[in-house]
């Protein structure tokens, strides 16, 4: 998650290789946030409601989301390297 993320990106430098690398830029924040907005509720969560879905219909509904998200994201990959730029 984002949350993560952001804890990793200082919490540990003292014990970083590269303690200068910054995977939360500053300038990257918004673009970052907006690609979690849709990555989250559909790929992280979309896992879990795949797996734990009580009916036919929330699978259904769970695995188009999360299928729509894998395209999404390979059509991003297509043209750059990272999902947020």
């Amino acid at each position: 998650s984002s949350e993560i993320i952001r804890m990793l990106n200082s919490e540990f430098n003292e014990f970083a290789q590269y303690p200068d690398l910054d995977l939360y830029p500053d300038e990257m924040v918004d673009d970052i946030e907006a690609a979690n907005d849709w990555i989250y509720p559909n790929i992280n969560n979309g896992v879990y409601r795949c797996g734990f879905a009580t009916s036919q219909q929330a699978y259904d509904r769970a695995i188009d989301d999360l299928t729509e998200a894998f395209d999404r994201v390979e059509s991003i990959l297509k043209k750059q390297r990272f999902i947020a730029g």
